[in-house]
């Protein structure tokens, strides 16, 4: 009966909130023009309307000269892949207006009941991504099919599995996942949903991410009646029965990434990591280089255009001290108090290391600085009003 009185409440925000995982995870399988239009929407549409809509918690003059900033930079160096530019601007701002709209509905406890359509959805969503890994390991679906519908690369195997990326993918589920818990007004634990999100993260094999969405199951599972948790160990060691295999060998390669045997894209990132200190110079650390100039960098030593995969680093050598700095005050500083990140909470800041140190600037990001703006602390901030008024 809540859930119907919820829905009535809010039927639109209900719907877009249960149909988010899907629209997210599931775009590899769209038309090319519908996946258009969705990028579009949350990179465009939605941070203008949260612009709009909630434009006290920005400080406008901040966001103006970042974006100012951004151009200036880009006059000086002309990105080889303009739409690889027009995407990277976009997921920056747009997380701004993420996490400004998740420090204010941080504060609003009274309407964020509506978030267990999220939680919802998000099981859904794990459900069909588990009934679809059950069907590649059975043969009921082709893997190089697969693979070919999603744009992935065949290497990655169905031992490290995921829809999309299998980082990226996962860290913006529990994100949202996480974020939702946080919202939610004297919830009840939602531990099978966390032990899917468990499942699913754990196959996909992202490190980090494996721990953050162990730690959100062992507190789920601390919380949670005592039938509750044997209902679901009992799920979780069926599904680990009917897999045992691939279980094994998703457990041996995980340990091996855990141990250093097997470091994975570990190596492949010290490799970034040594091309970007080598040519970061003076000029570009206090001012910049532009938007993507790292990505063009590599093309031109490797021939692949890619990311330095730290979005830190990724700020340093692009956008230097200088822009490093205006864009950190633009998220954290508004018109009338300034959001203060909260590190009381191991799982948010192991959320912080890997966007940071472990993760490339990718359209997804803004979720999780939603979950950011969430579990940061408000201050006032008066005296720094006068300096970077709005009037």
């Amino acid at each position: 009966m809540k859930m119907i009185s919820l829905f009535k409440k809010y039927p639109i925000y209900s719907i877009l909130l249960f149909c988010l995982p899907f629209l997210i995870g599931m775009q590899p399988f769209f038309p090319k023009g519908l996946q258009s239009l969705l990028i579009n929407f949350r990179l465009v549409i939605l941070p203008i309307f949260l612009i709009v809509r909630f434009y006290r918690e920005f400080n406008i003059v901040l966001l103006v000269l970042l974006i100012l900033y951004l151009f200036f930079l880009r006059m000086f160096t002309i990105p080889s892949n303009e739409n690889d530019f027009i995407l990277v601007l976009l997921s920056l701002l747009s997380s701004i207006t993420f996490f400004k709209f998740g420090h204010y509905v941080g504060k609003k406890s009274k309407i964020n009941e509506v978030y267990i359509f999220l939680v919802h959805g998000i099981t859904c969503f794990n459900l069909c991504t588990l009934l679809i890994y059950y069907s590649i390991t059975v043969g009921a679906i082709d893997v190089i099919t697969f693979f070919e519908l999603t744009q992935k690369e065949l290497s990655e195997g169905v031992f490290r599995f995921s829809i999309g990326n299998p980082i990226e993918l996962p860290l913006t589920i529990c994100s949202l996942f996480y974020a939702s818990l946080l919202l939610l007004p004297n919830r009840k634990p939602q531990l099978f949903s966390s032990s899917l999100n468990l499942i699913l993260t754990f196959i996909s094999q992202s490190r980090i991410v494996v721990v953050i969405a162990l730690l959100i199951f062992v507190v789920e599972f601390w919380q949670s009646s005592r039938s509750r948790k044997l209902l679901v160990l009992s799920l979780i060691f069926v599904f680990i029965l009917y897999v045992h295999d691939d279980a094994l060998l998703i457990l041996e390669s995980f340990v091996q990434r855990l141990s250093g045997e097997d470091l994975g894209s570990m190596d492949d990132r010290s490799f970034l990591y040594d091309i970007a200190f080598q040519y970061l110079n003076i000029i570009n650390l206090i001012i910049g280089s532009g938007l993507t100039s790292s990505s063009m960098l590599l093309h031109d030593l490797t021939g692949s255009y890619r990311t330095i995969e730290s979005v830190f680093l990724q700020f340093l050598f692009e956008l230097g001290i200088i822009g490093t700095g205006l864009l950190f005050l633009t998220f954290f500083l508004g018109k009338k108090s300034i959001a203060i990140p909260s590190f009381r909470n191991i799982i948010i800041i192991l959320f912080w290391i890997q966007i940071l140190f472990f993760s490339s600037i990718y359209t997804l990001m803004p979720f999780a600085f939603f979950l950011f703006g969430i579990t940061s602390r408000t201050y006032n901030n008066h005296k720094t009003e006068l300096l970077f008024s709005n009037n």
